[in-house]
């Protein structure tokens, strides 16, 4: 302890120390430490992108009545595509998804063919079937913030070896420019690629762009609207109930906010710690605020 500062002082100076470090310590893990249920979380949506892949490859005709988003979250995949078959990956169960062609029945026979499917898909699995218990949460906020940014940038630093053509247009007319920048503000990355992996696009190879989430393919050679580009059933275009935005935009409003939150709580901590070990504040301890 220095001299010239009483015991009194002294103690409060290590207070704030601690404070800082604690303040500092808080911050970095709430962003970056993985918990038991994340990892978990990202497991589930694994096994939902691996059977929604089986809809997707196998190509899926029942899709407007019956999408492969509701079909996979109750864990089923596609067997056989001609015979409309699906199966529980918990479970084992078939069930045949066939319906009636719709130009050649009454329109309630055909409703009441649609209800059966759909009660089969939600009551026909054994009972002791995990599917339930492991329906995928398409958003893992439970990893932090700064978690989902870092999965984003990594998004991003793939994203630059996709191939656009100057041609080429990627209009997004709901995204404000400064959002963009906030997010990604390296000015050498071109503007176009930024909107896509904010609007949930990642790249499949040098000339196309997929959505991990409906699995739905675009190559770079066309001009489009990213966010209103996926598949109508894609979770990042669900409405959030409270906010009545789409997910994606619920997200990156979050990190552009909350990110600029954590800086600034961050350096507040830091100049309360550097406050603490200069030597003004030993010897004069009302510097510290």
């Amino acid at each position: 302890m220095p001299e010239n500062v009483d015991a009194n002082s002294f103690s409060r100076i290590l207070g704030v120390k601690r404070k800082a470090l604690d303040q500092i310590s808080l911050l970095l893990s709430s962003g970056f430490a993985s918990s038991k249920k994340a990892r978990n979380d990202e497991d589930v949506l694994d096994e939902y992108r691996n059977r929604l892949a089986s809809f997707h490859n196998g190509k899926w005709e029942n899709g407007k009545e019956l999408n492969p988003r509701f079909l996979c979250e109750r864990g089923f995949r596609l067997v056989d595509a001609a015979k409309k078959t699906i199966k529980c990956d918990a479970c084992g169960f078939y069930l045949n998804t066939s319906l009636p062609d719709i130009t050649t029945v009454d329109m309630k026979v055909y409703n009441r063919c649609l209800r059966k499917v759909f009660e089969g898909v939600e009551t026909c699995h054994e009972k002791t079937c995990t599917a339930k218990s492991r329906r995928p949460n398409f958003f893992p906020h439970v990893n932090g913030e700064v978690e989902l940014m870092r999965e984003l940038s990594i998004r991003m630093d793939k994203m630059k070896n996709a191939h656009l053509s100057k041609e080429m247009e990627v209009t997004e007319d709901c995204l404000d420019s400064a959002v963009v920048l906030r997010l990604f503000p390296d000015e050498s990355v071109d503007i176009r690629l930024k909107r896509l992996v904010i609007t949930g696009w990642e790249i499949e190879d040098s000339s196309n762009v997929r959505c991990p989430l409906c699995l739905r393919s675009i190559g770079l050679d066309l001009s489009f609207t990213p966010s209103s580009s996926h598949y109508s059933w894609c979770p990042s275009i669900d409405l959030n109930d409270a906010l009545n935005i789409p997910q994606w935009r619920v997200v990156i409003d979050m990190l552009s906010k909350s990110y600029r939150d954590l800086h600034q709580c961050l350096s507040i901590a830091r100049r309360a710690l550097s406050a603490s070990l200069s030597t003004s504040s030993l010897c004069d301890p009302t510097h510290i605020k």
